[in-house]
């Protein structure tokens, strides 16, 4: 790859074919397999990965608003709150994940002005494009 050639060039960088590394660059998906917690690998404190785990749930606009809402959810029950958490709920817009939030999301739309303008983002979709 151009990152392995780039940094082979470089003083004090070499390739390694053994668990004796600093930097590893690869793909989402073999990150995934090679650091899966069945696998039991892990890195060293001195080791770092391009991704990371799991990474989709933080960068997936659903994934990511499922995630503040447990977090949420675990933080008024910590509190012994029913209620929500004034900071947290300034923080994240109303928001709704369709299909599954679409009875919900349809009543709110209804009550609103006509003129309401409601954002639409994929799950999946732009990818940062």
């Amino acid at each position: 790859s151009v990152l392995s050639e780039i940094f082979e060039r470089r003083e004090n960088w070499l390739r390694s074919y053994n668990d004796d590394w600093n930097f590893y660059w690869a793909s989402a998906q073999i990150v995934q397999t090679i650091f899966h917690p069945e696998k039991g690998c892990r890195l060293n404190d001195n080791q770092i990965v391009n991704h990371f785990p799991n990474f989709y749930e933080l960068t997936r606009k659903d994934m990511m608003v499922r995630n503040i809402r447990r977090y949420m959810k675990e933080l008024n029950r910590q509190a012994g709150k029913n209620g929500h958490n004034d900071e947290l709920d300034d923080f994240l817009p109303v928001t709704y994940i369709l299909p599954s939030d679409w009875s919900i999301f349809s009543e709110e739309a209804k009550s609103r002005n006509p003129g309401t303008l409601w954002i639409l983002k994929p799950a999946c979709g732009a990818q940062g494009k």
